[in-house]
This record gives structure tokens, sequence and C-alpha cells, in this order.
């Protein structure tokens, strides 16, 4: 990949061996080809889980079958079916990456209309999910914020429109811990997402809070860690504090505005 003054000027798909400035279309397939829904291992509560295929594992067909049903059921998902989705966004990923006539604009659209032409298991979505967003963020997520926003929050909201906030909240605290991303910068990388619009005020307000809605939602999300989203929740306090006096501040303004123009009224 070649960086000037900051900027990436173009870089090769690992998918297709296509270089250019490569789009989030190619980031994605990039990293499904990087990461398999096979073989990873994901924190799941207290337990570590590893998502396995068939391929590579011994004994009798019966027992490939029945270990791989009880591990994909400590996730909640079913891995033969996401591996079909996968598959079939593979090839819409080969066929548009190829064509460079292709508008970047069309080529969301397409992948967006398979997303919801597959009809996804709802086990499926917040795995889906984990691949969409990862796959557009790395060790420095700030500087993709402007270019992520409404390709992700558009497959987000397609996928699993209840829970697309909470789907976004787990993982930045995921991509803070795959990536290593010192906790220093949980703040700040929180922050990004908030001014760019990812996630409202109230809906971190919510999570900050750790409600019963919160909780309720995230148990539904494979990466959800309790011990992990109390860490995080911690290192926000001073992010959320300084949201509700911006808040505060907004409030102010709006209501001196308003007696302003009552007395300008009354004159």
């Amino acid at each position: 990949m070649k960086i000037k003054g900051g900027k990436i000027i173009y870089g090769q798909c690992d998918s297709c061996g296509h270089v250019s400035d490569l789009d989030n279309a190619h980031r994605l397939a990039s990293y499904i080809l990087k990461n398999p829904p096979g073989n990873q291992s994901i924190k799941s509560g207290q337990d570590e889980v590893q998502m396995i295929n068939s391929e590579g594992q011994t004994g009798s067909k019966e027992d490939k079958q029945k270990k791989k049903k009880v591990l994909a059921a400590e996730v909640g998902l079913d891995s033969e079916l996401l591996e079909a989705f996968l598959v079939q966004l593979r090839d819409t990923y080969n066929r548009l990456v190829v064509n460079d006539k292709i508008d970047n604009d069309v080529a969301d659209m397409m992948l967006t209309q398979d997303i919801k032409k597959f009809n996804l298991d709802r086990h499926l979505k917040d795995r889906v999910c984990y691949l969409i967003f990862q796959s557009m963020f790395d060790e420095n997520p700030t500087k993709a914020f402007e270019r992520n926003y409404e390709l992700l929050t558009t497959y987000f909201n397609d996928l699993d429109p209840q829970l697309a906030s909470c789907h976004i909240i787990l993982n930045i605290q995921y991509l803070m811990k795959k990536r290593n991303i010192d906790d220093k910068y949980f703040g700040t990388v929180l922050k990004g997402f908030y001014d760019y619009s990812y996630i409202d005020e109230q809906y971190l307000i919510k999570w900050f809070e750790n409600s019963d809605e919160w909780q309720k939602e995230a148990k539904e999300d494979f990466l959800f860690n309790e011990q992990l989203d109390n860490h995080y929740r911690q290192l926000s306090e001073p992010m959320i504090n300084w949201m509700k006096s911006q808040a505060g501040q907004e409030e102010e303004y709006y209501e001196e505005e308003a007696e302003g123009e009552q007395g300008d009224v009354q004159q």
C-alpha cells in the first residue's frame, strides 16, 4: 500500500489482486478472506469458544457434526448458514472488484441487496455485523470515521435495526482489545464514534448506566463479555460527563435564544 501525506494513494486487494484506492467493498472482501468463519477464537462471557468447520477434524462424521453443533450453539449462531452467506458475498465481491465501470454507490447498493435477500437467521446478524465493522476499522479508527459512516450504518440498520447501536458499542470494545489499542485512547475513540453520529447520546447513556434494556440487548450479541463491558464503561466516564455537559450548554443556549425572541416580540 502506498501512502503519501497521510492519504492512501493505492493498495492491493487481497481478494482479487486489483490495485487501486481500496474502497469498502475491497476492505470487507479482504477481511473475510483473512478471517474466515472457521478456526477463530472468540471470547464469549468467561469462556473461550472456537468457531470450527469440519475440515481437519478427526473421528466419525457424526462426532464431527455433533461437536460442530455444540460449538456453534455456544456462540448463538449456525456456522453453516454463515458460511453460505459469506460464499454469496464473496461471489458478489468477485464480480464487483474486477469491474472498474461499477460506481462505488452502485456496488454498495448491490451488497446491501445481497444482505436483504439472503434473509439471515437472527443468530447470524451479530456475526455479520462483526465482520463488517472489523473490516472497516484498524488500530487507528479515527482516520476512518468519515469514510465509513454511511456504509456501515446502512449495513447495520439493514441487518439488525433494533440492535444496530448495541452491535456498534460491542464492536468498539472488541476492536480496542483485538488491536491492542491503549486504554487511555478509549475515550477519544468513543467520542469519535459519537461525533460522527454512529451512536447517539441517548443510547450511550443507556449503555453507561448499564440499564436493564442495555443488558438484555447486549446478551443477544456473541461479542458480549460482561467483564470487558464493565472495564470500558469505567474508562468512558470522562467522555460521558463531557457529553452531558455539552448537552446542558446547548439547552441553555436554546432557552436564552427563545427568551430573546420573546423579548423582541414584546418590544
